[in-house]
């Protein structure tokens, strides 16, 4: 009569039956050393089942958190780790101040902000007390455990190191080593979040919506609905790093200064927005940006529009100005660019001018030409007039004209000399000193009464 043993079936349902305990078996003795002697007598799924033998402990699916395990959040358009939803996705308690969407901490019900909580030790500063009693950014908060080969003073990210040492989740792509940004892959291999708008196939930076649709962060000033580039500010709020360059008021684009002051580049010497550093094109001569490639538009950088025989240059959505790179005007019927507002020019997609009664439009300053705005006549005597070709106004530019027709018409033996020699006088014949009295029609200097003979 066959005994019913409950270890043994509950062993069964785990692993298979011997035959598959047996390729378990096998699996572990094909492991390196160390993995296999973590595995040896371990619960078959303890740890993750990356094929290169990881050592951390499987979450969901089999996989550690770095290679795609874990639960999701329930909302299925956000890549947050939960059991149900993510914080921003209603997985905690929220602040119990009015229109106050942060999570609360303790049993305040309040959040940092308007909660009592501990604030940074500094004089004057009001922020939360990160760790170590004072704010991120006096000193607070807990330090990467990295040591080697220095160490490193930046802020803890995930698993007690900060962004750049952490080990972040990887594309499960073979031989792909790019970041996971959702669905197990980089954004090559189909990763991360589209926008939730039908159609769009722009990346979800925010709410499940792309930057044109409302995703991302948005300026704090009150009515401006522009992207926050930094401090919570966008560019014209005064948002983002500025060069460090002393009186430098260019964007930052690498390594903390703008490109004519050698952002992005190894050499940054430079001393003057007008200097040739930064990231410019390699053909021997040209002072122009690298706009791709190595090389300025001009000899062949940046990428070309994806219509078929055309080479003008990408502006946006992998296409040319003139086959829909850029936004077109309103206006039934128009397909003219669109300046501001969603108008071409013609119909009134133009900045007016901010003078009383004033309709042309804005060059500078928000004023138009005759109001002071446009940029000025770049002549030694500072002149205040409106530039109108080569950096002159017409009147600068006009006498610089002259002078140069001038000099260039005139021989070297035909520029007058200050001191002339005495010796070079000649003396006149009789008939044509009576010739210049009689006839007025002539128009010839008498002849000087002193000679040096």
């Amino acid at each position: 009569m066959a005994t019913f043993n409950l270890q043994d079936e509950a062993r069964s349902l785990v692993y298979g039956g011997r035959h598959d305990r047996d390729e378990e078996n096998d699996a572990v003795e094909d492991l390196p050393a160390v993995v296999a002697g973590q595995r040896a007598g371990a619960k078959r799924g303890a740890y993750c089942r990356f094929p290169d033998g990881c050592t951390k402990y499987a979450q969901a699916g089999g996989l550690c958190i770095a290679h795609g395990g874990g639960r999701l959040c329930t909302d299925p358009l956000c890549p947050e780790y939960h059991t149900r939803t993510c914080k921003k996705h209603g997985g905690t308690k929220k602040c119990s101040h009015p229109d106050c969407t942060n999570v609360s901490v303790g049993k305040t019900r309040m959040c940092n902000t308007h909660g009592p909580g501990r604030r940074c030790q500094t004089d004057g500063c009001d922020k939360v007390d990160a760790g170590r009693g004072y704010c991120m950014a006096h000193g607070g908060g807990r330090i990467c455990k990295m040591d080697h080969p220095t160490a490193c003073t930046k802020k803890q990210y995930r698993g007690g190191y900060c962004y750049e040492h952490a080990i972040k989740p990887k594309c499960q792509s073979e031989g792909c080593t790019k970041m996971d940004l959702g669905k197990g892959h980089c954004k090559t291999h189909g990763g991360g979040y589209a926008c939730k708008v039908s159609g769009c196939v722009k990346k979800d930076q925010g709410k499940g919506y792309c930057i044109a649709h409302g995703g991302g962060n948005r300026c704090h000033i009150s009515g401006c609905d522009k992207v926050n580039r930094g401090g919570g500010y966008c560019k014209a709020h005064g948002g983002g790093k500025k060069c460090d360059v002393v009186s430098c008021k260019c964007w930052v684009v690498g390594g903390g200064r703008c490109k004519a002051h050698g952002g992005g580049n190894s050499s940054n010497s430079s001393s003057s927005c007008h200097s040739t550093t930064g990231k410019r094109c390699a053909e021997p001569g040209c002072t122009k940006y690298n706009q791709g490639g190595g090389y300025c538009l001009a000899h062949g950088g940046g990428v070309k529009c994806s219509t078929d025989g055309c080479i003008k240059k990408q502006t946006r959505y992998g296409l040319c100005s003139g086959h829909g790179g850029k936004a077109r005007c309103h206006v039934t019927g128009c397909d003219k660019i669109s300046q501001t507002k969603g108008l071409c020019k013609a119909h009134g997609g133009v900045k007016i001018c901010s003078a009383l009664y004033c309709s042309r439009q804005a060059k500078t300053k928000g004023l138009c030409i005759a109001h002071g705005g446009g940029p000025k006549c770049k002549h030694p005597t500072g002149c205040d007039k409106a530039q109108r070709s080569g950096g002159f106004c017409k009147a600068h530019l006009a006498s610089r004209a002259s002078t140069t027709s001038t000099r260039t018409s005139l021989s070297p033996t035909d520029q007058p000399d200050s001191h002339p020699s005495p010796s070079s006088y000649t003396i006149p014949p009789p008939q044509m000193v009576v010739a210049s009295v009689q006839s007025p029609s002539l128009h010839i200097d008498p002849p000087c009464r002193t000679f040096v003979l």
